[in-house]
């Protein structure tokens, strides 16, 4: 009895060991994904708005990423899909009745087995609680200025619960700025030695910036496509008014009589004359009175420029930097109010000058408003000496032996020195 009552405390204890062991073992692994139609330079967590929008290498593609995953001990049962968010391994943030969702689903319910699992880059960034098309549209769901974070969540949960079964590590961070930051405003130029000198107000509101590229032209005579079409004239009736509706009147029996007074009409065309082949004739119709013109439609706005006379037909505005402009050098955007161009204007030409802002996702702006000004020869002192016949050079310590003239000039400035002396004695 008493190894049958051991036998027995044993067995509880051993049942009472195994309930204290997890529900479950099942764990989860992922490879790095592999991305396809995507510039082969880019980090690989960090995106843009190209990205995005237009994909790298196919213009216009839908960039797609693959992860191979490994399964090991999950339920047969379990419930296994891609999140895309904050927080997603937390049922409560991805609850289609929580009332701030901060996770969108990417994927419908995947096999729980080992295998590789591709998701759109756009669905990634799309809004909270969105459902997923891999449209572009989805690049716009972005208002917000700056870097954004998120993670991709592999997520094998308990359909009846809801709750994670796995263990290790289940989420992929990565970045997103999907939004090109403005321009700066108040663009002026000045003129350098084969460049220009800009100054200009610097983007607010922007949290990583990286440069302010600068675009030149030469200047146009005549305004160039900065400005917007002008709006198509309204419809509106006909300028010459309408034609009369009235008949001339009946006829008189007097067959000598003379013929209707035609309608007087200022502002159209006066009404057709009544008929008359007999007697005194009915009195004419009067005109119908002229439609009123339609309204002029708007004329769009021209790009601002600092000079008046400051045109580009080919830096606009509002555009995208265009492939036929100068790229005439770049400034780091970290306190830059302003800077110098490269040196590679020619001088005594005008020139326009637009600028662009990039972030430290490398996305790129619209263009400024326009500056003009001409890059002009810029003679220093020891240029000028030089010029002017100055023989001294290879450093402050270096002379070339002096000429007679030069010598005699320095003695009478010696004299000269000298006599100023004694008068001041």
């Amino acid at each position: 009895m008493r190894i049958f009552r051991l036998f027995i405390s044993a067995l509880c204890l051993a049942v009472l060991g195994l309930s204290s062991l997890p529900a479950h073992a099942a764990t989860l692994s992922f490879s790095p994904p592999t991305w396809k139609h995507r510039a082969k330079d880019r980090l690989i967590n960090k995106f843009n708005r190209k990205d995005c929008v237009t994909g790298g290498d196919v213009d216009g593609a839908d960039v797609t990423g693959t992860f191979s995953v490994s399964l090991v001990g999950a339920p047969t049962n379990a419930l296994f899909q891609v999140w895309s968010g904050t927080g997603c391994d937390n049922y409560a943030n991805r609850s289609p009745t929580a009332v701030s969702r901060t996770c969108t689903l990417l994927t419908g319910d995947l096999a729980v087995v080992n295998q590789t699992v591709t998701v759109h880059l756009r669905d990634m960034i799309a809004a909270f609680g969105a459902t997923v098309d891999h449209s572009v549209a989805e690049c716009d769901a972005s208002t917000t200025a700056g870097l954004q974070s998120r993670s991709l969540y592999f997520v094998v949960s308990d359909p009846s619960t809801n709750n994670a079964v796995v263990t290790g590590t289940t989420a992929w961070a990565f970045t997103y700025d999907v939004k090109a930051p403005a321009p700066p405003n108040g663009v002026s130029a000045g003129s350098g030695d084969g460049s220009l000198v800009t100054s200009f107000t610097p983007v607010a509101g922007e949290t990583n910036l990286l440069r302010y590229h600068f675009y030149c032209a030469i200047a146009d005579q005549s305004p160039g496509g900065g400005g917007g079409s002008a709006g198509t004239a309204g419809t509106g009736g006909a300028a010459t008014g309408g034609t009369a509706t009235d008949s001339g009147g009946t006829a008189g029996t007097d067959t000598s009589g003379s013929g209707g007074t035609a309608g007087t009409d200022t502002s159209g065309s006066g009404g057709t004359a009544g008929t008359d082949t007999s007697g005194s004739g009915g009195t004419a119709g009067s005109g119908g009175t002229a439609g009123t013109a339609g309204t002029a439609g708007s004329a769009g706005t021209a790009g601002a420029a600092s000079d008046p006379d400051c045109y580009s037909n080919l830096l606009l505005p509002g555009a995208d930097p265009p492939a036929g402009a100068i790229d005439c050098g770049s400034v780091a955007a970290q306190g830059a109010k302003g800077g110098e161009t490269s040196p590679v204007l020619t001088n005594d030409i005008k020139y326009v000058i637009a600028i662009a802002t990039e972030d430290n996702v490398n996305n790129i702006g619209v263009l400024s408003g326009l500056a003009c000004n001409i890059p002009k020869n810029t003679t220093g002192f020891y240029e000028a000496y030089r010029d002017s016949g100055g023989q001294a050079g290879g450093g402050y310590c270096t002379f070339a032996p002096a000429h007679r003239d030069a010598m005699a000039m320095g003695i009478a400035l010696l004299l000269g020195a000298c006599a100023f002396w004694r008068r001041r004695k």
